[in-house]
């Protein structure tokens, strides 16, 4: 787990608190008032509110709102994350979008190659068998246009397709 996930890990639980939700979709509304949340005994919302407190900030009349600035730190963190894991892909950042997506290939072949086997190794486990849908999900996250990359993998041996398309096969060894 890199450190940009685990630093979100308090926003992912109290996202998967009911409570805490309410608490903290009250802040985002601008009504989580001094009262705490509504329709919960006092105990049960001073939890609910303590599970949000990462992401709330006092409102000056005893309720709290919302502090975006915690997601935005997040997401910083998440892009920096990302760009570093690319880094270590040769030719990525040239390719890729504002999204850390890949949103063109080098023009030669013998630099996509090593592009496309970083990538085909980031998204897909070798050896497994992929429904098509299965194929497209893994790689919309390393590029913005699916088709494009998967038909560049099976062009270059990293993915084998069924017959009829429907599955695909991640390659152990593409001259194998």
């Amino acid at each position: 787990m890199s450190a940009a996930s685990s630093d979100a890990l308090p926003l992912l639980a109290a996202l998967a608190n009911e409570n805490a939700r309410r608490a903290l979709a009250l802040a985002i509304l601008g009504q989580l008032g001094p009262e705490g949340v509504p329709g919960l005994p006092p105990r049960k919302s001073a939890t609910a509110i303590e599970r949000a407190r990462p992401f709330l900030r006092p409102d000056g009349d005893g309720g709290f709102t919302f502090d975006e600035s915690v997601v935005v730190a997040l997401m910083r963190a998440g892009a920096e994350a990302r760009s570093s894991e690319s880094a270590a892909i040769p030719g990525f950042e040239a390719h890729c979008g504002q999204d850390g997506r890949l949103v063109s290939y080098p023009a030669k072949p013998g630099r996509r190659g090593p592009l496309l086997a970083a990538l085909a190794d980031r998204a897909l486990g070798p050896g497994r068998t992929y429904t098509e849908p299965e194929v497209n999900e893994a790689l919309a996250a390393v590029a913005e246009d699916v088709v494009t990359l998967r038909r560049y993998l099976v062009d270059a041996g990293l993915l084998e397709r069924s017959v009829d398309g429907g599955e695909y096969r991640r390659r152990v060894d593409p001259a194998g």
